[in-house]
């Protein structure tokens, strides 16, 4: 199967070079993978980060900076949407970091007749400071995060929503892009298409991501 990662950055100059050390270190074969790196007019060097990724020149199918001049999430997803070739997209957000198995983990769930996939996602400290491990600690409570299935360990299972998802091409297709009149909780809507539209969104503990704890 053919992936799609998609990453929609926002000044992340000092977080996106580290994700895309994950992204290299996967062991999902780089030429049945593409990466479209989509900057939100970032006033930083996020650009220039995406730009030196595609220069290396690394075997993957393709690799595509893109911009994004609404900068809200929802239309640089669907840009993103839009431009991948791939079966399966996968949306990591700039400020997480991927193990190496992560996409390989999604492939086999899809290949288990899966169509919408995701797994736990803890959130980690960016730095261990007195203040972000109170922020961690304080984001990691169910007062912090709530009870979203996708931020807790446990088996297999059907969700209403995911983290760091990964759909099959034919789920856009069917049920359209994201809202693009949202600001926030685009991803809760277009999960709640998702199911309406009849699909099941399969968190599975195989697959894990991070989340970094802002300051």
């Amino acid at each position: 199967m053919t992936v799609s990662i998609c990453v929609i950055a926002y000044n992340e100059e000092k977080t996106l070079p580290r994700l895309l050390e994950d992204i290299v270190k996967q062991d999902y074969p780089k030429e049945k993978m593409e990466v479209l790196l989509i900057d939100s007019m970032s006033t930083d060097s996020t650009r220039n980060v995406m730009v030196e990724f595609v220069e290396k020149k690394l075997p993957y199918k393709r690799v595509v900076v893109l911009e994004n001049p609404k900068k809200r999430l929802a239309p640089g997803w669907n840009i993103a949407v839009k431009n991948a070739q791939s079966y399966i997209i996968v949306r990591v957000d700039a400020h997480a970091s991927i193990p190496e198995d992560f996409i390989s983990a999604n492939v086999i769930c899809h290949e288990e007749g899966e169509c919408v996939t995701g797994g736990p996602r803890p959130n980690v400290a960016e730095q261990a400071t007195p203040w972000q491990n109170t922020l961690l600690l304080a984001e990691s409570s169910m007062f912090g995060s709530s009870i979203a299935d996708y931020r807790r360990e446990g088996g297999k299972t059907y969700v209403k929503s995911l983290f760091h998802g990964a759909y099959r091409r034919e789920v856009f297709e069917k049920v359209g892009l994201f809202n693009e009149q949202l600001g926030r909780t685009e991803d809760n809507e277009m999960n709640y298409r998702i199911r309406q539209a009849g699909y099941k969104l399969c968190f599975d503990p195989r697959i894990h991501s991070y989340q970094f704890t802002r300051s």
